[in-house]
């Protein structure tokens, strides 16, 4: 490569001038001579700053994979390929305000889904109390015998499938309510019943993921902690344990009576997973303190029955799990999972896909696609999040505020 190609990205400012070639360029003797038009790219209105959403750059050629690179090491970003249609694509987010943490598609709860809240800031649940605030994408069917303690925003239509099916708080729509049996809306609603409800999509974190991914796979706290040469936990027959620092993992797997304590007590840990976490009726368990811990999972996640994640006070904030879209999320039978579960979509990838199955236990918060509650879960929203940025100020998650697109034309007789 004589030059690199014309793309620069520099802190949240993209800059990207399009050669556009005009003519056949055929014969012995070429002419070639600026076109004397210079445009700007038709982006977002060509307003800066961008207010929201995401910049896709989409690049067709025969060397797409190592355009695939390029964006990679210039950017940092979310890159995609389609090997068909020899394109590669990298994602730059458009920083957003912090989002409300929990969230879903087009959702349905049925069979005694019991949601409520509490503030881990002032105590764990049963010590304090509070709503818990249900935001969907879609549209949602609130069916079976099913009370939801706090305000529903649904961004497309709210259903009530069932004569007893109730909101306790406000319930804001974006196409309208349909009650059962003849009765009207208001009879399902404790508070205010509103429209105009325009549900936003999250910002994905796959890009931070592989940021971490090829940040941690070079430098990392491995040395000296239960780790062995293939970047696998080691002792946790009884209990191993992860202090403060970096960690680069090929995956967590614990099996029923395996623990896995993570001391963050004076000061945060962060921890790559390459293939997945398998809790198969283990314990992941933070120990007390402030410290957070931060699992970015390149995996599936699967919390077998039984399985439990245990955090003193209940505190959600101080774990946070960053899933990679298209990736799936297994809660099993009576397995209760303590922090946030966060994995929205990418523009090309389906947000993580969050099972559960009968008496799971959630407290914290979802980012992700949860077609159906049902068979008894209990989710338990920490209204602590809300004061809670869902990536640190600091990372560098690929984000853009400013565009500079240019095409300036050639002509090739």
């Amino acid at each position: 490569m004589v030059s690199p190609p014309e793309f620069h990205y520099r802190g949240r400012t993209l800059t990207l001038p399009v050669i556009a070639v005009n003519g056949d360029g055929a014969g012995e003797t070429l002419t070639v001579r600026g076109g004397g038009t210079t445009t700007k790219a038709p982006c977002s209105d060509g307003e800066n700053p961008l207010a929201n959403g995401r910049v896709l750059v989409t690049i067709e050629s025969r060397y797409y994979d190592a355009w695939g690179s390029y964006f990679q090491q210039r950017t940092h970003g979310s890159v995609s390929y389609d090997h068909a249609a020899e394109t590669t694509t990298v994602e730059l987010v458009v920083p957003l305000e912090t989002p409300p943490v929990e969230a879903g598609s087009d959702v349905r709860l049925s069979n005694n889904v019991d949601t409520d809240g509490y503030d881990s800031s002032v105590g764990p649940h049963g010590a304090s109390s509070g709503d818990g605030d249900l935001v969907v994408r879609g549209d949602l069917t609130v069916d079976g015998n099913n009370d939801v303690q706090g305000d529903v925003v649904a961004g497309g239509k709210v259903d009530f499938d069932h004569p007893d099916a109730t909101v306790s708080g406000d319930l804001t729509h974006g196409a309208g309510v349909d009650a059962a049996n003849s009765r009207s809306p208001g009879d399902h609603v404790g508070g205010s019943i509103s429209g105009g409800a325009d549900v936003s999509e999250r910002s994905s974190v796959g890009g931070l993921i592989n940021e971490k991914e090829a940040a941690y796979r070079q430098t990392n706290d491995n040395d000296g902690a239960p780790i062995d040469s293939g970047d696998e936990l080691t002792g946790c027959g009884s209990t191993c344990e992860l202090g403060p620092g970096r960690y680069y993992l090929s995956q967590i797997s614990l099996a029923s009576s395996e623990r896995l304590l993570l001391d963050a007590s004076s000061g945060d840990i962060e921890i790559y997973v390459e293939n997945g976490v398998d809790v198969d009726g283990g314990t992941i368990e933070l120990a007390g303190g402030d410290g957070t811990v931060r699992v970015y999972n390149d995996g599936n996640y699967d919390m077998g029955a039984g399985s439990e994640v245990v955090i003193p006070g209940d505190r959600s904030p101080r774990h946070w799990v960053y899933m990679q879209p298209g990736k799936q999320v297994d809660l099993d039978g009576n397995a209760v999972f303590r922090g946030v579960i966060y994995g929205p979509n990418d523009g090309e990838n389906e947000a993580v896909d969050v099972q559960m199955e009968s008496n799971v236990a959630v407290y914290g918060g979802i980012v992700g696609d949860t077609d159906e509650f049902e068979n008894n879960p209990t989710i338990r929203y920490d209204e602590a999040l809300a004061d809670e940025r869902p990536v640190a100020a600091d990372e560098s998650i690929p984000r853009v505020s400013y565009l500079h697109v240019t095409v300036n034309e050639v002509e090739v007789d």
